[in-house]
């Protein structure tokens, strides 16, 4: 046997014995070791900005990481365009009502204003009238449309028909203007009364001007209708003499 000294004996001698051992042979256990540090900070999920794309593309969801925060940004396509729906209409319904009736009906001098003294129905407030005056102002600067109906006559002096002024002729236009916006005319070969209708298109430049129904006739008209003692339902809006009815076009 070699040489050596005691510690190598035991040595020796511990590897030989556990050779015959049939498991490996341990010391005993150690105490516990200190816990270690923590790990990183928990990670943060933003929703950010929902984007329209464009019509027949994909949605998307774009992720950005800033600092220890996901961000979310959705992308959505446009979808197709549907039908336009019913736009509200701006209108007024103005007229005067032959609320003191006579047999002649109410008088209108040549180149007079005819009356008009209430507003009947009004979806907004696109106008404003004077009752007194019989003047109509408009509150929105646009286009506008109007539709009039006047029930009128004319008396005759003799038995005579004359082309030359036996006819009823009346016109909507600005305040003393030289331009008629909407009117009509017709010959008159009796006394009885008959339905003026004109329809026509203008535009309000300025809120400020007032607007009017005239006699452009070169006789005397009077407007009349039936008297509402008379009708099957006394309602005045079966007899009016003059209607205006009135649509901002925008």
């Amino acid at each position: 046997m070699n040489n050596c000294n005691n510690n190598d004996e035991k040595i020796l001698q511990m590897i030989e014995q556990n050779k015959r051992c049939c498991r490996p042979c341990f010391g005993p256990t150690g105490p516990t070791g200190p816990t270690g540090p923590s790990g990183g900070p928990a990670g943060v999920i933003t929703v950010g900005n929902t984007i329209t794309g464009e019509p027949g593309t994909q949605a998307a969801v774009i992720e950005s990481l800033v600092d220890n925060n996901n961000v979310l940004n959705f992308v959505i396509p446009q979808g197709p365009t549907g039908p336009t729906g019913p736009q509200k209409v701006r209108s007024a319904f103005l007229l005067k009502f032959d609320d003191n009736y006579a047999q002649d009906g109410i008088e209108v001098l040549s180149n007079g204003r005819l009356p008009i003294d209430r507003i009947g129905i009004k979806t907004s407030d696109i106008c404003v009238l004077d009752p007194n005056d019989n003047t109509i102002q408009f509150n929105k600067v646009g286009n506008y449309r109007i539709d009039f109906t006047v029930n009128a006559s004319i008396q005759y002096p003799n038995t005579n028909f004359d082309l030359n002024t036996d006819f009823i002729s009346i016109g909507f236009r600005r305040v003393d203007d030289g331009v008629i916006y909407a009117g009509a005319s017709e010959w008159i070969n009796d006394e009885a009364s008959h339905q003026i209708v004109a329809n026509g298109l203008f535009v309000v430049d300025n809120v400020a001007t007032p607007y009017e129904l005239v006699n452009f006739s070169n006789r005397t008209i009077y407007l009349n209708s039936p008297g509402i003692e008379n009708l099957g339902l006394p309602s005045y809006f079966l007899n009016p003499v003059v209607t205006i009815l009135i649509q901002y076009l925008g």
